[in-house]
């Protein structure tokens, strides 16, 4: 009976030990690791939803993000002497071999162009094809693409769904990173559309979205954003106050101009089953095709 109690003691004991390093250990501040945004912050391991690393870890990051900082605070050495960036807007990789796409108005009127990957990597850029009705503009790189966006060309999309948009939208200055911006379709493509390329997307679209892609809640790529509604002047003519609504092109006029142009992009077959995902896991998985297409003068 004494040896059954304490026994009983000695496991009660032990289970409490056990319990109080767990609380320890999740207790412990440690560097979490942000891959998607490319940040470390000190936290408590229960709360870190990132990766923990080791302080020299988390210096190398630390410093890869000021030398970013600096770089946007300095603006980047031109490609060519005599030019400098004049504008900036988002493409991405559509294909293995380096080709990106991006808006014709992004790249009109450039002396020299450049594509700067999320690793930091820039490239001089050149503009090989282009459809002025549908702002689409392809340029080849020689850059290796360290992803490639899949498309969906199927995609049905219905009002008040998934349309995440990418990109490096300004707001007062360029950015050197990229962000996602929270979206919903506003207004698919419908039967008898006069214009059956586009569809409307309900976001805060900024200068430098444009010829970013537009991603369902699986991360296919759906379309291509090109513009923002023109508030006051729609309001000029209707009387409607329109605000947040971006216009983008669907996926399958932006496929039929790749396959013209010798780019096999990579697609979603038919009934190919893939699950949907959080925001932030669309945001890492497609942060790697995406660049930052310069304009220089």
């Amino acid at each position: 009976m004494t040896r059954g109690i304490l026994f009983a003691i000695i496991l009660s004991v032990a289970a409490s030990a056990g319990a109080s390093a767990v609380r320890a250990e999740q207790a412990a501040v440690v560097n979490c690791y942000d891959k998607a945004r490319e940040m470390v912050s000190r936290t408590f391991a229960a709360k870190c939803a990132g990766e923990i690393v080791s302080d020299e870890m988390a210096e190398t990051v630390r410093q890869r993000r000021i030398e970013r900082m600096q770089q946007g605070f300095s603006g980047p050495k031109p490609v060519e002497p005599g030019r400098r960036l004049t504008g900036i807007g988002t493409g991405f990789f559509v294909a293995d071999g380096g080709q990106v796409l991006t808006n014709v108005h992004v790249v009109r009127n450039c002396s020299a162009l450049s594509v700067e990957t999320t690793g930091g990597e820039r490239r001089t850029a050149h503009l090989v094809a282009s459809h002025m009705t549908l702002d689409l503009a392809l340029l080849t790189t020689d850059a290796a693409a360290p992803a490639v966006a899949v498309f969906d060309p199927g995609a049905v999309l219905q009002a008040s769904g998934r349309a995440d948009l990418i990109g490096y939208p300004t707001q007062g200055v360029a950015p050197i990173l990229p962000s996602m911006t929270n979206a919903v379709v506003l207004r698919p493509v419908m039967p008898g559309d006069v214009l059956p390329a586009f569809f409307l997307v309900r976001g805060d679209v900024r200068p430098g979205n444009s010829g970013g892609p537009v991603l369902d809640a699986r991360g296919a790529v759906v379309g291509v954003v090109f513009a923002k509604a023109n508030t006051p002047e729609i309001y000029r003519k209707s009387g409607n106050l329109v605000t947040d609504v971006g216009i983008a092109i669907a996926a399958r006029p932006v496929l039929e101009f790749l396959a013209e142009n010798g780019v096999s992009a990579h697609r979603l077959q038919a009934g190919t089953e893939r699950a949907e995902r959080t925001r932030d896991s669309v945001f890492g998985e497609s942060r790697p095709f995406i660049v930052r297409v310069g304009c220089w003068r």
